[in-house]
């Protein structure tokens, strides 16, 4: 496309929109699957843009090599599934639409209807008031406080342990450890009940033993007396004296026993109270093992011990939720302040933006318009901060001023939206302003006035515009024809530069129809400035 003002036109369905499209795919839109006219075929799409240097902040930002001649490149497969390109990066699609944001504005008879919606009007008043670098600021703050949230739900999930849950443990532990419990006591215990139990039994079967052993003519005095005669032939022998010494080993050994023996006698303790307590400490332990469905001491004792990390570890999640709900807190606080000066912006333009728009409506005909622009808080942090805007709006003089979402009929709706588009224009960096037959519902004087609008404001920007009004596309600088021909069974779309008798031509069309009569040639020659 040429510097400047350009026009294209056509007949309706001639295919005007497939270069909106184009642009708009190009522009990081979604795609769908049905912009592929083969199945078995890929779709390319490329545009290219003169960009001066003063551009390379963007480029530096996003991690893309600058050059003179940028090149956009989007292939879009047969699954709707696309490859972006920026000078040969591949870029994602989030990055390509914020690139190109810096560079085309579309406005659309889509865009003029949703200028009904809040959300849009919001962001055409924060296009005005420069805040998009606040704005940016605020939502990276926004991403940060959302993800801390988050974070301290998983950790008091995670966390979730009540105080009377903690008290309860604390009586298990309390329970368990008073107990002092050894690994290994139960089976002890037991054995020492048993004794107690057959103490009588017990010392008479170890009297007798010992007794056996160690009377007068017990088992070692028998031993003695052989050790004694196999002396007298130890000198006989080397095997005799090996017998002798072996006898001396086993009498000695059963002398050891008997020792034994008497030390048990001894221990054999016949105490009823100490049955009574060695029972009762069984018993406690049986308790504490059926209670807790367990079979041995040492399960008791891990039990307690990881009760009691259970509760350590929930101080520990008790200390980095306090931690998280003050980072919340200090996180809160930034975010108010942004959105508070955000919020402060916007209010601070909105009486020049109103004194603007009345005054630019006015020239396109709308004699006593009223235009206000009404923000109102909310009570949560959205993407855009905590500003509810609103558009109101009359076109007549004495009515009161309305929201625009309900009153604006399609004819204003467009001459706002191109109101806004003058005005922003002036205030942002944006390249190029594509306008998608925004001209719709106006005609004569105001169509007039509506071209030299677009005509201004290609005075600094590249304005291109799909149009229906003869006006409008003599205006421009350039003006380029949408129409379709056929060939074998298939259609084709076209578009064709025209010069100075195609124009004339393709006016006086507009002006009159297919039949083209002599009073609109001269018509279209006037407009031309022929």
């Amino acid at each position: 496309f040429n510097d400047g003002f350009t026009a294209i036109s056509g007949e309706t369905g001639a295919g005007k929109s497939i270069i909106l499209d184009a642009i708009s795919l190009l522009c990081g839109n979604r795609s769908m699957r049905n912009v592929i006219l083969h199945s078995n075929e890929k779709c390319v799409l490329e545009l290219t843009m003169i960009l001066s240097k003063k551009n390379t902040n963007i480029f530096t930002e996003l991690e893309i090599d600058y050059r003179y001649e940028t090149v956009i490149r989007r292939e879009i497969n047969t699954k709707g599934i696309s490859r972006l390109f920026i000078n040969d990066s591949l870029v994602s699609l989030n990055c390509l639409n914020i690139f190109m944001s810096n560079f085309i504005e579309i406005y659309s008879q889509n865009q003029s209807i949703s200028l009904r919606k809040p959300e849009v009007q919001l962001n055409l008043l924060d296009q005005f008031s420069s805040s998009n670098a606040l704005l940016g600021k605020y939502r990276s703050l926004l991403s940060i406080y959302n993800d801390s949230c988050k974070d301290l739900i998983r950790l008091k999930e995670s966390s979730s342990i009540s105080l009377s849950e903690i008290d309860y443990m604390r009586f298990q532990i309390d329970e368990i450890d008073s107990a002092n419990l050894v690994v290994g006591e139960k089976k002890i215990l037991n054995e020492e009940i048993f004794v107690l139990n057959n103490a009588s039994e017990f010392l008479e079967v170890l009297r007798k033993s010992n007794d056996m052993l160690s009377e007068e003519n017990g088992v070692v005095s028998k031993i003695y007396r052989i050790e004694n005669q196999i002396d007298k032939l130890a000198l006989s022998s080397d095997k005799i004296t090996l017998l002798k010494d072996r006898l001396m080993s086993v009498r000695i050994e059963l002398d050891d026993v008997s020792d034994d023996l008497i030390k048990l006698v001894n221990n054999v303790d016949t105490d009823s109270n100490l049955l009574v307590k060695k029972t009762n400490r069984l018993d406690l332990i049986n308790n504490l093992l059926s209670k807790h469905r367990m079979d041995d001491i040492d399960e008791l004792i891990n039990y307690s011990n990881k009760l009691k990390d259970k509760i350590s570890n929930n101080k520990i999640s008790e200390k980095l939720i306090l931690d998280k709900e003050n980072e919340l807190d200090s996180l809160k606080k930034d975010l108010l302040f942004t959105a508070k000066a955000l919020s402060v912006q916007r209010h601070s333009v909105c009486a020049e933006f109103k004194k603007l728009i009345e005054s630019h409506l006015t020239k396109l005909g709308i004699k006593y318009p009223q235009f206000n622009i009404i923000i109102s808080k909310v009570d949560e942090f959205t993407d855009t901060g905590v500003d509810h805007v609103e558009f109101y709006f009359s076109a007549n003089k004495g009515s009161e001023a309305k929201s625009l979402s309900k009153i604006a009929s399609g004819g204003e709706l467009s001459r706002i939206m191109l109101c806004i588009s003058y005005i922003i224009s002036q205030y942002n960096n944006v390249k190029c302003i594509f306008y998608d037959e925004i001209d719709i519902g106006v005609s004569g004087e105001i169509a007039d006035l509506v071209s030299k609008m677009m005509m201004s404001i290609s005075k600094s920007k590249q304005v291109i515009s799909i149009t229906h009004l003869p006006q409008i596309a003599a205006k421009a600088n350039s003006h380029l024809k949408v129409y379709k021909n056929y060939n074998n069974s298939r259609t084709y779309t076209n578009i064709v530069s025209l010069d100075v008798n195609g124009r004339i031509d393709e006016i006086s069309k507009m002006l009159s129809g297919e039949v083209v009569l002599e009073g609109a040639i001269k018509n279209a020659k006037e407009l031309l400035n022929l």
